[in-house]
């Protein structure tokens, strides 16, 4: 569709001169960067869908339309299981984290992990999302849900024993203890928010569910809000 139909941080393809699939990711009219590549054509799975129609164009040459093709590769779940994966098997695997020395690291680190606008910060059972692009906003629910499905490995030290443990008091008085459960916070970097066309006001009314969809904080302090999520089952 033309750039004025699109819907906050819709999905879009971008392609080259010829129609080529470049790559996809969210669009924002608002944001100097217009569509914020989420994985590009190049990445092994998208090859797959190499053989995809080319979008459609009218007799000047302009296209006429740049909607996602239909397949998994070019889908915001699976990607975000993908990406976190990917991220959380660096730290774990390459860097040892988190160890019975350290359980605080940076499990995302926005463009350097490939989601360009989403930090996600360890803190013992603490797994803090820092938002800074209206993408992460719009799909909310979508990163917290991979995040939850990932949460409790991310914050389990690698080392035998070196579990974080809580202490429960049952109503008859018996004491267990057992592992500490992880336990999300939503943050915004309103600031940067701003910039990227989200307005605080009526952030609860773009989410995904409203569009169709189901290392970049602020330097100001002032400017983040944190919200906590229970991680369900």
């Amino acid at each position: 569709p033309p750039a004025e139909a699109l819907r906050p941080a819709e999905l879009v393809r971008v392609v080259d001169g010829v129609g080529v699939t470049v790559g996809w990711g969210p669009y924002n009219e608002n944001s100097m960067f217009r569509v914020r590549i989420l994985r590009h054509a190049s990445e092994q799975v998208a090859r797959a869908n190499a053989n995809a129609p080319k979008p459609a164009r009218d007799a000047s040459g302009a296209l006429l339309e740049s909607k996602m093709p239909t397949n998994p590769a070019y889908e915001l779940v699976p990607l975000l299981r993908e990406r976190l994966s990917a991220a959380l098997s660096l730290r774990r695997r390459g860097l040892g984290l988190p160890n019975a020395a350290t359980t605080a690291y940076r499990w995302v680190n926005g463009e350097g992990d490939k989601l360009s606008g989403l930090v996600i910060d360890i803190l013992g059972p603490a797994v803090i999302i820092s938002s800074s692009a209206l993408w992460c906003e719009v799909h909310r629910d979508a990163i917290e849900k991979a995040v939850m499905e990932l949460s409790q490995t991310a914050v389990t030290p690698l080392a035998m024993g070196a579990e974080l443990f809580q202490t429960t008091v049952t109503p008859g008085g018996a004491v267990s203890a057992g592992p500490v459960a992880a336990f999300v916070l939503w943050r915004r970097s309103e600031a940067r928010l701003k910039q990227d066309g989200w307005a605080p006001a009526g952030s609860a009314d773009i989410r995904a569910a409203d569009t169709g969809n189901s290392a970049e904080d602020s330097d100001d302090d002032t400017d983040e809000e944190e919200e906590a999520v229970e991680v369900g089952e």
